[in-house]
């Protein structure tokens, strides 16, 4: 009896899930548990997995995020049609292509990169190693160290051939 309950239900709940929460899981589902900005990790892939702006106008989003202990917060937000709404899409529509474009290493190599961040991490002067090449444009990476820890960043242009700007 409980069996058949279940298949009724996961029948029935599953096009309700698949159009109302399943959207909200792309960066999970790529990056993994974010923890703190999960709530708004889910925000960025709903609106992101839209095809145009307009196709949220008037929608009405629920988030429901809670921690450890008693503490949970629940609000939800109605969107409205305002030009910020157009930015906001464009930029966020690029999530999954970037997702997808991603580079895939061993875990050795991976190992290999985090030891390396282990053992510089607190090193002055230093000047990190690695390509800036593979990272999107606009990113912003440490460039080096001084000798007073001061940290300089720069971040990679899509102008001047990628060169890196300040």
């Amino acid at each position: 009896m409980l069996h058949c309950r279940l298949e009724i239900s996961l029948r029935f709940g599953r096009p309700i899930y698949e159009d109302k929460t399943l959207p909200s899981l792309m960066l999970a589902t790529n990056v993994g548990n974010m923890y703190t900005p999960s709530l708004y990790g889910g925000l960025v892939s709903m609106i992101g997995s839209y095809l145009t702006a307009d196709e949220l106008v008037g929608k009405r989003i629920a988030l429901f995020s809670y921690g450890s202990g008693l503490a949970a917060s629940f609000y939800s937000l109605r969107i409205k049609d305002k030009p910020s709404l157009r930015t906001m899409h464009a930029s966020l529509s690029e999530v999954k292509s970037r997702l997808e474009s991603r580079s895939k290493i061993s875990p050795e190599n991976f190992a290999k990169t985090m030891k390396l961040r282990e053992d510089t991490h607190h090193l002055a002067p230093y000047n990190p190693v690695g390509p800036v090449g593979a990272l999107f444009p606009d990113t912003w990476y440490l460039a080096e160290v001084d000798d007073k820890h001061r940290r300089k960043y720069l971040k990679k242009s899509i102008a001047n051939n990628g060169v890196a700007q300040e």
